[in-house]
Formats: C-alpha cells, sequence, structure tokens
C-alpha cells in the first residue's frame, strides 16, 4: 500500500504525520522547520485517514498568513 509522504513510521511501527513549515512562519513555531505528531496507531488505513485530516488542518492554518502577505503586495 502507497502512503502519502507525510506519513512516517516509528522504528516500533507507529505511524507519524510530518509537515514543512514555510520558513515565514518558522519563528512562531520557535524556529522549527517541520512538525511531527504521533498518530498512535499501526494501522496504514487509519494512519491515512488521520493524515489526511490532519494536513487540511494545519494547511488551513498556514493559509491566512499566506494570503496576507499576497494582500500586502497589491
Amino acid at each position: 500500500m502507497q502512503l502519502p509522504s507525510r506519513l512516517a513510521r516509528s522504528r516500533h511501527g507507529v505511524f507519524y504525520f510530518r509537515i514543512a513549515i514555510p520558513a515565514r512562519l518558522r519563528p512562531e513555531f520557535e524556529g522549527k522547520s517541520e512538525l511531527r505528531r504521533s498518530l498512535h496507531t499501526r494501522d496504514p488505513r487509519e494512519a491515512r485517514t488521520l493524515a489526511y485530516a490532519l494536513s487540511s488542518s494545519f494547511l488551513n492554518a498556514f493559509r491566512p498568513s499566506r494570503m496576507t502577505e499576497t494582500e500586502s503586495r497589491s
């Protein structure tokens, strides 16, 4: 089964969600370049479902700053 690129598996078989933080937002995240969250599951299908939900919420959280940045350019 092909897994989404934002999924990683620990050496114990537990899935993690990973997402890169845009460079302009890194100061708000203590300089981190990526967020990593445990999905608390070893089931690939469940992990994929959880990862899609997390991906959507993180991308929506990153979006408002992107919109204000483009609005200030206009």
